[in-house]
């Protein structure tokens, strides 16, 4: 994704809230399906944009690509 805010691209890996700890620890920027940057980004497609509300901020990201492991 792209931060449409000031144009920084970011990789998420979006897992299993049921993933353990080892397949966490092998990817960097994870994030749960079930939370708010996993839900932003479900049934999405390339060239969307989505505001991902949290806690802390609110943001939000022109989707570029996706890619499956």
């Amino acid at each position: 994704v792209e931060d449409v805010a000031n144009d920084e691209r970011i990789s998420f890996y979006i897992i299993s809230p049921f993933s353990s700890n080892q397949e966490i620890d092998e990817y960097e920027n994870c994030a749960s399906y079930l939370s708010p940057v996993g839900k932003a980004l479900l049934l999405k497609e390339p060239g969307d944009q989505v505001i991902v509300e949290t806690p802390s901020m609110i943001q939000e990201y022109r989707i570029k690509s996706f890619r499956f492991p």
